[in-house]
């Protein structure tokens, strides 16, 4: 046992030697390059350079935390900590619980990074292997997915799907204990979107285990369970021939190739271009006209005049190119749509979709649920009866021109929708239908479909439309409706 007092020094120092080397390089840059008379007196093309290499550099930079990583955690296991992890029961402050906190921190670091830069299943898992992890062929693992505890007792069979907002934890609190135990994900089981497995547990083959679910025990072979607490269903035998229908015909490493480097020129155009040209343009403003000028700048020139023009150009350089790289990526969006039915898993129709889903999910996280966010999302493809009608905020992997809000439609902060559907061999995507009077709680889960008006979906809560369905109205309404309050023909034949 360690006393507070060491424990918390040992995490700082922990800290400090994680991201060294972050510090020391960008002390050294500032240090030794002139950043401020480049950017005075750098023509365009050559702000395209600078970003195009740094963005290259950002690239390299998961692989490279990944080696630091790797380092570090051969270092604690010889040094330090002696033997790995093992499953069992440890008190709080202990120096496994150090190990375990320090491993945790080290994975998300580079989990993090890796999910920012790039979407990729293949990369996820060897990323996965390299932090010990037991990972076979064929993972679909989302970005978000929530890994807690050391991956050395995490163990991922072939064509496993864990979807968005899971979470796998290997390690969690009982009271003042902290719980350690090995997971085991078995051959084709599928881990529903905000579905939870915690240690000591084994989900068997074929199982499904639904939204919102969370799994404390073993699951059997071919069974679905739902619910909170968790209970057994039903069993259920998937379909092959749907998996045989979207099966791919080229190779799984060069679709990855053809992803990243999609993912790497959309990013060029949308992000790195506007944002280097914003920043020339505004450049331009700055009070500098000359180059013999631009060397002495920050000698000659007040210390108060200095902080208030860079200052206003910081200012006027986030917000024009924020708003100015949200709008092309809205137009992006709408003019990229996707269509409801099955797309395979590895394919650039796939990964096209997968990118624009992260696109609109960062939209929606900055804007959330002001009026500005709602006309973005509009520009983006969802179809609103009344634009403003309706208080939005972040709906994750909402795809929008298959989605439609009525007015006085409600988005709690952090609810999910399941229109996309995603397995390990393949995608599903369906179309999604709020009418007047919907409202979505915090974390709920809103499956693909079309609920009834009037709807409340609680915290916490799944829902579609297979449970909640709209009630049909019956002919002679729904003509009066289309007649717009009218006698409609057969009335009128009656007479």
């Amino acid at each position: 046992m360690l006393s507070l007092r060491h424990f918390t020094f040992l995490q700082v120092l922990f800290l400090a030697i994680i991201y060294a080397p972050a510090l020391l390089g960008f002390l050294g840059a500032i240090a030794f390059s002139e950043i401020g008379e480049f950017f005075m007196t750098a023509h365009l093309w050559q702000f395209l350079a600078f970003g195009f290499l740094l963005y290259l550099s950002a690239l390299v930079l998961p692989f490279v935390v990944l080696l630091w990583v790797i380092l570090i955690k051969r270092f604690m296991d010889r040094s330090i900590f002696g033997n790995s992890v093992r499953p069992g029961t440890y008190p709080k402050w202990s120096r496994m619980y150090l190990r375990i906190w320090c491993m945790e921190r080290l994975e998300m670091l580079v989990l993090r990074l890796l999910g920012v830069l790039f979407r990729s299943t293949p990369l996820t898992a060897y990323v996965l292997r390299r932090l010990g992890a037991s990972v076979g062929r064929n993972l679909h693992c989302a970005q978000d997915v929530a890994l807690s505890g050391p991956l050395e007792l995490l163990s991922i069979e072939n064509d496993v799907t864990i979807q968005t907002g899971a979470c796998i934890q290997v390690s969690r609190w009982v009271g003042e204990e902290l719980i350690v135990g090995p997971v085991t994900l078995e051959n084709g089981c599928k881990i529903g979107m905000r579905a939870a497995v915690s240690g000591h547990v084994i989900v068997g083959r074929n199982a499904w285990i639904t939204p919102l679910t969370p799994i404390l025990g073993n699951v059997g072979a071919n069974e679905m369970w739902e619910g909170a607490p968790a209970r057994l269903a039903v069993r259920f035998t998937g379909l092959k021939r749907t998996a045989h229908h979207c099966r791919s015909t080229c190779p799984v490493w060069f679709l990855e190739i053809l992803n990243i480097l999609m993912q790497i020129f959309l990013d060029l155009f949308t992000v790195l271009v506007p944002t280097a040209a914003v920043t020339w343009f505004v450049a331009t403003f700055i009070p500098v006209r000359e180059t013999a000028l631009a060397s002495v700048y920050f000698k000659i020139t007040p210390l108060l005049e200095i902080v208030g023009q860079i200052g206003l150009y910081a200012f006027i350089t986030t917000w024009v190119t924020l708003v100015l790289v949200l709008l092309l990526g809205c137009l992006f969006i709408r003019s990229t749509p996707a269509s409801p039915g099955l797309y395979p898993t590895h394919g650039l129709k796939t990964a096209l979709l997968l990118y624009r889903l992260k696109k609109m999910n960062q939209i929606q996280r900055l804007w959330t649920w002001t009026i500005f966010g709602q006309y973005l999302r509009a520009l983006a493809g969802l179809h609103f009866t009344r634009v403003g009608g309706s208080e939005c905020d972040v709906m994750h992997n909402l795809v929008p021109e298959l989605a439609s809000a009525h007015a006085q439609v409600f988005w709690a902060h952090g609810c999910f929708t399941n229109m996309l559907d995603e397995e390990a061999g393949h995608l599903k995507i369906r179309q999604l239908d709020m009418p007047a009077n919907f409202f979505s709680s915090n974390n709920c889960v809103a499956g693909s479909g079309y609920f009834p008006t009037n709807f409340l979906l609680g915290v916490s809560t799944p829902g579609s439309d297979i449970r909640f369905r709209r009630q049909m109205p019956d002919a002679l309404t729904h003509r009066s409706a289309d007649y717009g309050g009218r006698k409609s023909p057969n009335k009128i034949c009656r007479r």
